[in-house]
């Protein structure tokens, strides 16, 4: 018995239009055809263009509940791993010791979204420490994107968090970043490159145009990568 992905010609299934809004923000961070709304998502203008309930403490977060802005975390913290940022290699991140205090907002900042949009969220995570990672809850106007997420459990590996999010009725909403650990001992990460993008709505099938065509590409590659072509003598 076939399954059906399309009901009456016109309703693509949840899960393909999950997969097609997914590739539609890839595509978008990729081609960058939208603009990041958040301002400093990079950190490279330093404590700016955001807020925290957690104290900004340049140069010393030995103390649990501090952040700071910084291009070397064992300038903050001896104990901090050395490497450099996701940006660049050489620019900032934002450096945080996890509070011990439930619920406290690590980063947060205000952006004006468009009624019945999409948006695509994105931020890379990397731990200072490998003791007891952090648990990042990220969220736009109090409604969770995906599942908490741990950071990795080796030091200066980026791994990156994506969530996607419908603006409802609009305007000026919050997006925060939480972070669910408050054990004392571990529990220090940083971030870099956050940034929220509207995803255009085109039609599923220019989607599918677009996913297909990338797929095509990558086996290529692939294929070439495997059986090189034989040179001549």
């Amino acid at each position: 018995m076939k399954t059906q992905l399309v009901n009456r010609g016109s309703h693509i299934s949840h899960a393909v239009r999950t997969s097609l809004v997914a590739l539609g923000f890839s595509l978008c961070c990729l081609l960058g055809w939208s603009q990041n709304l958040i301002v400093n998502g990079d950190f490279e203008n330093g404590n700016r263009g955001f807020g925290s309930a957690y104290h900004y403490s340049p140069g010393q977060l030995l103390d649990a509940g501090r952040y700071d802005v910084t291009d070397d975390p064992p300038d903050d913290n001896p104990a901090f791993a050395r490497f450099g940022d996701h940006t660049s290699g050489s620019g900032r991140m934002m450096a945080v010791n996890g509070s011990t205090t439930a619920n406290q907002t690590v980063w947060s900042e205000t952006v004006t979204l468009d009624p019945n949009s999409t948006y695509g969220f994105a931020a890379w995570v990397a731990s200072l420490t490998a003791t007891s990672p952090a648990v990042l809850r990220f969220s736009i106007n109090g409604q969770q994107l995906g599942q908490d997420f741990t950071a990795p459990g080796t030091t200066g590996n980026w791994v990156q968090f994506t969530g996607v999010y419908f603006s409802g009725a609009g305007g000026n909403v919050p997006v925060t970043i939480v972070d669910q650990n408050t054990v004392a001992n571990g529990n220090d990460f940083a971030l870099d490159d956050i940034s929220l993008q509207k995803i255009p709505n085109p039609e599923p099938s220019t989607l599918v145009l677009f996913g297909t065509g990338f797929l095509g590409l990558a086996r290529l590659l692939r294929n070439r990568i495997s059986h090189p072509p034989n040179e001549s003598s």
